[in-house]
Order: C-alpha cells, then structure tokens, then sequence
C-alpha cells in the first residue's frame, strides 16, 4: 500500500474513480476487521462495510486532509456500524439490555451492570474478551 499524495486526496475528495477504487482496495481489509464485531456472521459484515463505502462516498468531500485518510475511515464506519446497532436494537435483533448494545450507548461499567443485573466485573470481563477480539482479528489485517 503506498501513500496517498496530497493530489491523490484532493482527486479522492472529487470521486475520481481509479482514486476511489484504490482506496477501497488498500483499506477495505482493516475497516473489515473493524466492522466484523459489529456484525452477526461475515456477510452481515461485508454488507455493513458495502454501506460504508457508499457513505465515505457520499460524503467525501468532507474529508478536509488536515487529518489521515484512514481515521477519517474509520469515523465513517463507526457512525455506520452504531447505526446499524441501533437499527438491530429497534428490531430486537440486538437486545436493549445486552452488553454490546450498552457500551454502544457509553454507558458507565456501573450502570451497565446495574442494567443488566450482574456483577461489574462481569461486564468489564465481558468487554475485555470482546476487545481482545477485536485486537486479534485485526491484526491479522494490519501486519
């Protein structure tokens, strides 16, 4: 994966195709490993990260550079994997009172456990296997 130059960026935020293109295929493989905790099985999430392409699309041009290309990837994933969640909370594909669905809305490790009517350290322990999770699937795709 090389660089991106600044010309590159200024295309990118124009929606020049090959641009585009070359962005999807370099960064695709960590916005994946990034969605996947969000998704119920690998297609759920391949779809999630089909919808985030389209939304970086939309809105590409409110990528300043003033900041990295990836971080500004992944604030577009994470607004559309919390929708998502959202939406799945709504049709009680996530429950309201599941711990991924609490941490989504920030709440403390206290009120999560009060919620849920378990320990703290459940909740905390149950964060700590989950982000661990996620730190192994993606570094698979980051080295």
């Amino acid at each position: 994966m090389n660089p991106l130059t600044s010309h590159d960026l200024s295309r990118f935020r124009t929606g020049e195709e090959a641009v585009f293109r070359r962005v999807v295929e370099d960064y695709s493989p960590r916005l994946l490993a990034f969605v996947r905790p969000f998704a119920a099985d690998l297609d759920d999430a391949h779809d999630l990260l089909q919808e985030m392409w389209h939304r970086a699309y939309e809105k590409r041009r409110s990528f300043s550079g003033s900041g990295s290309l990836l971080g500004w990837l992944y604030a577009v994933c994470r607004t559309v994997c919390l929708a998502s969640a959202e939406r799945r909370t709504a049709r009680g594909g996530l429950a309201a009172g599941s711990p991924l669905a609490r941490m989504l809305r920030q709440r403390s490790t206290r009120e999560t456990a009060e919620m849920l009517g378990c320990a703290e350290g459940t909740v905390k322990a149950t964060l700590h296997h989950a982000l661990k999770k996620l730190q192994i699937s993606t570094e698979v795709w980051v080295s």
